[in-house]
């Protein structure tokens, strides 16, 4: 069996056995990082967040679509950021999920 390079580096010995991967769930899965540093009036360190999401879509049809998100914020240095609104202590961590159905009229 012929070996295949998909990189640099990488070699996938298997790649002549696995069927393409399908373009759409590539269109479907996201990822995000952020990241926000505060500072007080005085110019001082008042907190650093960093909120890390992942997501998926799966479409039922061309119109109708169930959606998933997952979300972590890791706070730092004093900040209290949460997700969706809700409250947290100084330093401590938040987490958040989101699924749904969305149907385009």
């Amino acid at each position: 069996m012929a070996r295949r390079k998909c990189g640099i580096e990488l070699t996938c010995p298997y790649q002549d056995v696995l069927p393409p991967p399908d373009p759409k769930l590539f269109e479907a899965l996201r990822a995000s990082i952020a990241q926000s540093k505060r500072t007080s009036n005085a110019g001082a360190d008042a907190g650093t967040s960093r909120r890390y999401g992942l997501g998926a879509v799966h479409y039922l049809s061309k119109r109708t679509a169930l959606y998933a998100t997952v979300a972590h914020v890791a706070n730092r240095n004093g900040s209290a950021l949460a997700l969706n609104g809700a409250t947290t202590a100084p330093n401590r961590g938040s987490n958040g999920m989101d699924l749904g159905i969305r149907h385009l009229f």
